[in-house]
């Protein structure tokens, strides 16, 4: 057990098959989450309906939109 489940995990991920910010890895993480602090409370979904490809403001607005709403927890 480590410290991290008080950190806000912001997790970005799109509809991307087989590349690096494809949703499985999104469940994965999750599943990684519960079984090492029996819950994933901390983890945050930033979803989009469009790939990440091009797309550099992506991690930007979802720290903005998210960060105030991760602090409260």
């Amino acid at each position: 057990m480590n410290n991290l489940s008080g950190v806000a995990e912001i997790d970005h991920a799109g509809p991307d098959p087989g590349i690096a910010h494809d949703y499985a890895h999104t469940w994965w993480i999750r599943d990684r989450l519960d079984r090492a602090q029996g819950q994933h409370g901390n983890q945050v979904l930033w979803f989009g309906p469009a790939p990440l490809v091009g797309n550099i403001t992506w991690p930007t607005e979802a720290l903005v939109t998210m960060g105030p709403l991760a602090r409260r927890r």
